[in-house]
């Protein structure tokens, strides 16, 4: 049986998120498990650089430093723990969201690594590039944030993987996978051959609607953890409301046996409403919405909202389909190139692009 710990927390307390931790680490081995590798990597979402307005962006500082410091106080070395990410293709400058985040401080604070694996060479595992920090089988503990995503409903610790990938591979994948069920199958692959040890889910305060980068601020005060990343997401999927079968990379994990559908919780925590992203409410099978006909019909495209534009480019250079080009002095989205991955949207720091509902969406609802 898949077990997940979970405690309602409200507030970034230190010490009260140490406490949990500590426990979960104790009981799990964490600590011995990491201290017997050469390398340990702590592996936050630091999808973007937080503002003042959304500072809720990335995985929490507090979390990450609870970590470090329960690393340091099991004899983990501090030369032996790195903190790695790569941000969206488009956000390269990873030094200002090391600084943004609180990282950076953290860093220099405990004398750890930060790693830009936008900058780092690649390995292949299961036919998926990754970044060649993996080569060195790192100890790999997952600090996932809760938040809402525009293609997979949600991103949580299996999601978080692909923070993992070479800048260019991931406009390459959601190019290549282009649909939800797709990508959610190659996150299972993702899963498969970075192999994580252990993995936390940072929901004190966390996403919700347009995620994972042009949502607004929840605060479901919760935080989680377990060994195995599905279970882990699928217990927090189940509190947030989603069904069993919504979450397509759940289901994927099940399918690839890397998950067998069951887990057990072990501590606290409450049922939370979370807004979901306004794109489809409605799923229809596979065979049918695979189909390049019956897409058109129940895709939602995004659409640029000129008012709010203020023209950075960033949607064009990040869209993997090459489907938005200038019009009229502002960014437009060619609807017949468009494959939905929503990557616009994400990376948008002024949440002007919109999704308009599907044919079929307006059909069923009636507007």
């Amino acid at each position: 049986m898949n077990l997940v710990y979970s405690r309602k927390i409200k507030e970034y307390n230190l010490r009260e998120i140490s406490d949990f931790l500590d426990f979960v680490f104790t009981k799990e081995s964490v600590y011995s498990d990491a201290a017997s590798r050469e390398s340990v990597l702590l592996k936050p979402n630091l999808l973007s650089k937080p503002t003042k307005e959304i500072n809720f962006v990335t995985t929490d500082k507090t979390v990450v430093e609870a970590a470090i410091t329960l690393l340091l106080d099991h004899s983990v070395k501090s030369s032996k723990i790195a903190i790695g990410d790569g941000a969206s293709a488009v956000h390269r400058n990873m030094d200002a969201i090391f600084e943004a985040s609180g990282l950076a401080g953290l860093s220099s604070k405990y004398s750890i690594r930060l790693l830009n694996f936008n900058k780092s060479g690649y390995i292949e595992r299961n036919a998926v590039k990754l970044t060649d920090f993996l080569s060195g089988n790192p100890y790999i503990l997952n600090l996932a944030k809760l938040k809402t995503h525009m293609l997979t409903k949600l991103t949580l610790s299996v999601k978080n993987l692909y923070g993992l990938l070479p800048p260019e591979a991931k406009l390459a994948y959601h190019s290549q996978f282009n649909t939800e069920d797709l990508f959610c199958s190659l996150l299972a692959r993702i899963y498969k051959a970075v192999s994580p040890d252990f993995s936390v889910v940072d929901g004190i305060v966390g996403m919700e609607g347009n995620g994972p980068g042009g949502g607004e601020r929840t605060e479901p005060g919760i935080i989680a953890c377990a060994r195995n990343g599905f279970a882990l997401d699928d217990f927090i999927g189940g509190a947030a409301g989603f069904k069993r079968g919504e979450l397509l990379f759940i289901n994927h994990g099940i399918k690839s046996k890397l998950y067998d559908g069951q887990f057990q919780v072990e501590g606290e925590y409450d049922q939370f409403r979370i807004k979901r992203p306004s794109r489809n409410s409605f799923t229809l099978p596979l065979s049918f919405a695979r189909k390049k006909f019956a897409r058109h019909l129940i895709t939602s495209y995004p659409e640029v909202m000129n008012l709010k534009c203020m023209r950075c480019m960033k949607c064009m250079k990040m869209c993997p389909e090459k489907a938005i080009f200038l019009k009229d002095s502002f960014p437009f989205v060619r609807k017949r190139k468009c494959v939905a991955c929503y990557c616009c949207v994400e990376v948008c720091p002024c949440k002007a692009i919109k999704t308009n509902k599907s044919f079929f969406e307006r059909v069923i609802s009636g507007k």
